[in-house]
């Protein structure tokens, strides 16, 4: 079980302003919590007290003192997992004379206390929001598309990003597709990357135009270049390098760097890669360089459209109140949606 303690003022201990009384479980937000946690995995524990500063005394009540009691509160509750801060209204007071800059500096002090989690002690995927597929099963369907290659300079090429870069597929099986419009969680850039592999492979075999080697393995690459756009969790932001050169850019170049390595990698099929990767959002207008002048580009880029639209799709219904037909309106796909009757 999972143990969050919730370390606050009188906010968290659930002061009614107007009756001067505690407020009622059901009612105080540490209550809330609970109730939309599943009991059997998360308890709540409720540590707030009225007047509780950062580090300031109170004169007229004693141990209001934040940081005179985290340490205690800490070894109580020694098996909490999550902890929660909520000071600093209270230093506000005029007799403490703390400006803001200080007020945040007692805040540093109660994190200082805090023991950080060292990695392999939490999981990420507890604390963020995740994907809801297995992690290394997508992983493995990943690694026996690689294996199914064929190509063997599409295949070194895919076992170098993959296998070899330890440290990349680390992060690749983690990291987000998005800030936030698709597969914006944790797994969600292996979800995509996989899912668009999928239909591409899907393509090849209904189109015998197609080469099956090149779709699918660029497929898998295709928003590499998203590891550094953005950053990790919990961030999950832009990258200044993000920001001014973009995810297609950044993969095209990693590409051309990794093609460069491998002995005898035809110089035709290194355009053809590359131009995949720098037209893989089919339009000038959504950030590809490039307009996909090849069939594989052109399945690509439709592939990489269709299931971020499904995946958009399925997040705004996921979200949807039950009894809200209509969403309102879409940015991303122009209009207003709402599930089929059937």
């Amino acid at each position: 079980m999972k143990q969050i303690l919730c370390f606050g003022d009188s906010n968290t201990w659930g002061y009614d302003g107007e009756s001067r009384e505690r407020l009622p479980w059901g009612v105080r937000w540490t209550s809330l919590l609970q109730e939309k946690l599943n009991k059997e995995e998360y308890r709540v524990i409720e540590e707030g007290l009225c007047g509780r500063t950062t580090v300031f005394e109170d004169p007229l009540r004693d141990g209001r003192k934040g940081t005179a009691l985290l340490p205690t509160l800490l070894e109580t509750h020694a098996q909490a997992d999550v902890i929660t801060l909520m000071l600093g209204t209270n230093d506000c007071k005029t007799y403490n004379h703390a400006s803001a800059d200080r007020i945040g500096k007692g805040i540093e002090k109660l994190i200082q206390q805090i023991r950080k989690a060292q990695e392999g002690e939490f999981d990420m995927a507890d604390y963020m929001p995740s994907t809801k597929k297995d992690i290394d099963g997508m992983f493995k369907e990943l690694l026996a598309m690689i294996n199914k290659t064929k190509n063997q300079y599409l295949k070194q090429l895919a076992e170098k990003i993959f296998i070899e870069d330890k440290n990349f597929a680390r992060e690749f099986k983690v990291h987000s597709a998005a800030k936030s419009v698709h597969h914006g969680y944790i797994g969600g850039l292996l979800e995509h990357s996989l899912s668009v592999a999928k239909i591409c492979e899907s393509y090849a075999s209904l189109y015998p135009q197609l080469n099956r080697d090149l779709i699918v393995m660029c497929a898998l690459w295709h928003d590499m270049g998203k590891v550094e756009e953005l950053s990790s969790f919990p961030e999950n932001d832009y990258t200044d390098e993000g920001q001014l050169v973009g995810h297609i850019v950044m993969g095209a170049i990693k590409l051309d760097r990794l093609i460069r390595e491998i002995p005898g990698f035809p110089p035709k099929l290194a355009n053809e890669v590359k131009h995949c990767m720098l037209a893989h959002h089919g339009e000038l207008e959504f950030g590809s360089p490039k307009k996909p002048a090849l069939l594989e580009a052109i399945a690509l880029s439709q592939a990489d459209n269709l299931d971020a639209k499904m995946e958009t799709f399925a997040e705004i219904m996921e979200k949807q109140k039950e009894d809200q037909e209509w969403s309102g309106f879409q940015r991303l796909l122009d209009t207003r949606i709402r599930k089929t009757s059937i």
